[in-house]
């Protein structure tokens, strides 16, 4: 990344076609430069360390340094620096815990099987082919909804 205006993203508590509180991160360049791509690949590694230089800044509320910015489009209000780490440390422990989860849930899909083996080249197959499609849906669908609007059009819906 060369500068801050390379990348841009967009919140809102609650978005139209998500339902939810959603933040739109994406390329500052028509067409896309591959800093949003790159930027999911890396997403574990830059939200620690974002939540770590915000949590180490010695300034009580938030500052430039930490979690205030100049292309704020409502002018860094409200911004609490104090929320910016528990968001953080909350999307980083739910992050975690995907592993985790399946780790633990194994046995139980696993006793799913009923008497086929965990093992057998054929199940590994279907169960790989099966959780690649729903993963690919899962990401595809609000992929879809989210590639239809352009940042200018989310903050105007605010």
């Amino acid at each position: 990344m060369c500068d801050r205006w390379d990348i841009g993203g967009v919140s809102t508590a609650l978005h139209p076609d998500t339902g939810q509180l959603t933040v739109f991160v994406y390329d500052g360049h028509p067409g896309g430069a591959g800093f949003a791509e790159r930027g999911h690949a890396a997403a574990i590694d830059w939200l620690t360390a974002t939540r770590d230089a915000i949590a180490a800044c010695e300034c009580l509320d938030g500052c430039p340094s930490c979690v205030q910015s100049p292309k704020c489009g409502n002018g860094n209000n409200p911004l609490h620096k104090a929320a910016a780490v528990r968001v953080l440390d909350t999307v980083l422990s739910a992050l975690a815990a995907g592993p985790a989860l399946a780790i633990v849930m194994g046995p139980f899909i696993q006793a799913l099987l009923f008497g086929v083996s965990a093992l057998n080249p054929r199940t590994i197959t279907a169960c790989a082919v099966s959780l690649a499609t729903i993963a690919a849906l899962a990401g595809a669908v609000p992929a879809l909804r989210a590639s239809r609007i352009t940042p200018g059009e989310a903050l105007r819906r605010r």
